[in-house]
Parts: C-alpha cells; structure tokens; sequence
C-alpha cells in the first residue's frame, strides 16, 4: 500500500523519495538524440536563411549595378584559393582599371552561391566586379550582372559613365 501524501510530508524522507521515483529522466540515448536533431535543424535554418533574396528580385542591370556600387573596378583573376570548408574562393588579381571609386586591393573573395557568391573565378579570365562598400572586396552574386561577357559589361557602364 502506498503511503498517503500526508504521511510523506511527516516523513520527508518518504516524500524525496516519492518525487525522485516520479521524476521521468530521459536516457543517455534520448537526449544524444535530441541534440543530433537540433544542430541538424540549426544548421537547415542557417543555409536556408545564408542567402534568400527578396521576393521579386531580379538580378541587376550593368546600368543599375554600376549605379549601386561604391566600387567598380576591371581585373584578371591571375590564382585563386578554395576553402572548401568555409565554402569560399580567395583571388588574386591584376587590377585593369578603376571603373568607380578607389581599389588598392590586390585579391577579392567569393563564396557558394548559397551564401550570396559566385561560387569561383576562372584563373586568366577579366572580370568586372561590383563591390557595394570600399574596403569589402567581397563579389556577391546580389551584385554582379548575369549574363553579360566582360565585354558586354565594360560597353554598358561606357554608356552610363
């Protein structure tokens, strides 16, 4: 027969021992398994959120990108650096000309299109990079013009400068 409460709470150590035996505590197995779940979540939730345009959004223009940047500079890619875990690309260039604002870099830096990049460069190819703040020579897949050969790009800003 099980002891009344009353009886417990004359006798605490009937009582502790009543709630310990009440307490439910998860297994070893359960909590490992719901910390493998939520870091497995966490890191869905960051991918996902890592690079999501607005609704609606359209890749820019040579006109509308030129008209964005801060910086707009002419170059050839001459080497480049993966950092396969990071997911991101270092360049190393030869700055053609100083399209906008001022560049005294000497390498820029790309990452997988899921996090806003371009995912890598093509080693002796020019490039017309966008770049929305002096001093982040980041080359974001929001910011670059698609579908236009370096060419194509350096005509269009020639008529919007």
């Amino acid at each position: 027969m099980r002891p009344s409460i009353g009886a417990a709470l004359r006798r605490p150590y009937h009582f502790a021992a009543a709630v310990r035996t009440a307490t439910v505590r998860p297994d070893k197995g359960m909590r490992r398994s719901v910390l493998i779940v939520s870091l497995i979540l966490a890191t869905q939730v960051d991918c996902a959120l890592a690079c999501s345009p607005a609704p609606g959004w359209t890749p820019p223009t040579p006109a509308s990108a030129y008209a964005e940047a801060e910086v707009v500079i002419h170059a050839q890619v001459l080497a480049q650096q993966s950092d396969p875990p990071a997911q991101s690309t270092r360049a190393k260039i030869r700055t053609l000309k100083v399209l906008k604002g001022s560049f005294g870099g000497d390498s820029v830096e790309t990452a997988a299109a899921s996090l806003c990049g371009i995912d890598s460069f093509v080693t002796g190819q020019q490039y017309v990079f966008f770049f929305s703040r002096s001093g982040q020579w980041f080359v974001s897949n929001l910011l670059q013009p698609r579908g236009y050969t370096t060419e194509q790009l350096l005509q269009a800003i020639g008529q919007v400068r």
